[in-house]
């Protein structure tokens, strides 16, 4: 009697029901389009940003639980509490590779001692995707008012002005130290670190001029082409640049001294030395070049040294360390060693 009853009554409402079955259906696709399409939405935004270097300091992680995520609410919760500097084979990227690598390098390095640098630095990315976001609305519809841009144009220069100022005090700071560091591991001179920034030198109103200049080229290409993100490092030895002419061991000699160097101004800034980890030194580098950095350490620096060729290393025996022998993920063997 049901059955009958309902199909009576579509066939007498015929219209309606058609309607409804066509809005569920709509319904039902669109449901599913999105579905779909939110992973690829997802992917393309992750090519896009790191196409354009907008985020100059990244978060990969996966197999992460509920309770894990609950735990890391934001990046500063925990980069700032990590007491570190490490040296890994890999650093020679800081030297060969892009600017950017350069900048997610450098903003590590002084997140470790100031808090208040990421979190301008967060808030500058932050603004930096609003701007450019806006910049292609504006391309599109030609109505779109300019108000808004000048907000966030105005507010991009606070952020980016003090992100400058720190960068520089840092760098200046790393200068005091990081050619008499490198002059003690390889009896050269003349090493130094320039710090290249569009914002150099230029009062808040001067680079306000600057983006207002850029306008054009902007709306253009859809992306800010001025500010602190298109900052970068240079490592000059006799006045030529190590990317270009320096040797693979002076480049890793420059990227060592720098991190000696970073040792010093985490303890004038904290009070305290960090945890220093050296990956792989010995490899690629002669015996009187490791001795000379070995000299460098002090002893209330807590300092691992990873190798995989310490049986080789006799010139070792004229320095006390402990030795820990890792197999597998596990210390097989302990012992010490010198005085």
């Amino acid at each position: 009697m049901l059955r009958k009853k309902m199909l009576r009554d579509v066939l007498n409402n015929k219209s309606q029901f058609i309607t409804i079955l066509l809005m569920v259906m709509i319904g039902v696709m669109v449901y599913a389009g999105i579905e779909g399409y939110m992973a690829g939405m997802t992917k393309t935004a992750d090519k896009f940003y790191t196409e354009n270097n907008l985020q100059d300091i990244n978060v990969i992680g996966s197999g992460f639980t509920q309770d894990d995520l609950e735990k890391i609410k934001k990046i500063s919760d925990y980069i700032t509490n990590i007491a570190l500097v490490l040296f890994h084979p890999d650093d020679l990227k800081f030297i060969k590779d892009a600017p950017s690598t350069r900048r997610k390098t450098l903003n590590i390095s002084i997140s470790l001692i100031d808090i208040s640098y990421l979190r301008a630095l967060n808030q500058y990315q932050t603004l930096l995707k609003q701007r450019n976001a806006y910049l292609r609305q504006m391309a599109i519809d030609s109505t779109q008012p300019s108000d808004y841009l000048n907000i966030l144009t105005t507010k991009l220069i606070e952020f980016g002005y003090e992100i400058y100022q720190k960068r520089l005090d840092f760098i200046t700071n790393i200068q005091k130290y990081i050619a008499d560091v490198y002059k003690k591991i390889t009896d050269l001179d003349n090493l130094e670190l320039l710090y290249h920034s569009q914002y150099d030198k230029l009062s808040k109103e001067q680079i306000l001029e600057l983006y207002n200049k850029n306008f054009e080229k902007d709306l253009k290409f859809g992306k800010t082409n001025v500010g602190i993100h298109m900052d970068d490092l240079c490592f000059l030895l006799d006045g030529k640049d190590l990317k270009d002419y320096g040797s693979e061991g002076q480049q890793k000699n420059a990227i060592i001294a720098y991190k000696f160097s970073e040792l010093e101004i985490f303890k004038e800034k904290t009070g305290n030395y960090p945890l220093l980890i050296l990956d792989d030194l010995f490899s690629e580098l002669d015996v009187e070049k490791i001795e000379h950095i070995l000299e460098l350490l002090k002893p209330d620096v807590q300092t691992f040294i990873t190798t995989t060729e310490l049986n080789t290393l006799d010139f070792l025996k004229k320095f006390s360390y402990k030795e820990l022998e890792i197999n597998n993920g596990q210390v097989v063997k302990e012992s010490n060693h010198g005085k």
